[in-house]
């Protein structure tokens, strides 16, 4: 009966020690989060500020054009991202560029839709695979899925978005193709 007393007293403290970590690293974890949040609202006012300014010197005749859309979208893109998840800006832009080239390899272009529908479509569910990839990397961080398990995972991510964009190239050429037939 000693015995077993003294097994569990250890086994307690091991998971009392473990917690304790556990609690430091995701504290921290957290923090990080809300800091990368709070940068990337200011950084989307100033965002917003600098092109309203735009807009007012294309309106008083001083600049003729806005800054390129596409640009301005993919920033866009990225500050949601780190909004939703709070990580750093070049982990997601890292991130994002590993699953739309995967998107990208499994069909044409992802600039080629015809719809805008489409191409919307597509970024959401590849912003979602993005999203899913960094969770995965937090709860390595947090000693919840091993290595192993994470990159597992990120295969089947990477998967999941290749399939969704031939299905997306699908979609878009069946569309042109209704049309051309009428």
């Amino acid at each position: 009966l000693a015995e077993k007393l003294a097994e569990d007293e250890q086994r307690l403290q091991r998971r009392a020690c473990w917690y304790v970590r556990y609690l430091g690293k995701w504290r921290s974890l957290e923090l990080e989060r809300v800091e990368t949040k709070h940068r990337v609202l200011r950084e989307k006012l100033d965002d917003l500020i600098d092109h309203l300014h735009e807009m007012r010197a294309m309106w008083s005749g001083r600049r003729s054009k806005l800054e390129d859309e596409d640009e301005r979208e993919r920033r866009v893109r990225i500050m949601d991202l780190a909004l939703q998840t709070g990580d750093s800006f070049e982990q997601i832009k890292h991130t994002l560029a590993m699953f739309e080239d995967a998107a990208t390899g499994a069909g044409p272009s992802m600039r080629r839709f015809s719809e805008d529908e489409t191409e919307d479509e597509l970024h959401r569910k590849i912003d979602e695979c993005v999203i899913e990839r960094l969770r995965l990397s937090e709860q390595k961080k947090l000693q919840m899925i091993s290595s192993d398990d994470e990159a597992e995972r990120e295969e089947l991510l990477l998967k999941k978005c290749r399939s969704l964009a031939a299905a997306a190239a699908a979609a878009t050429d069946s569309s042109s193709d209704d049309g051309d037939g009428e």
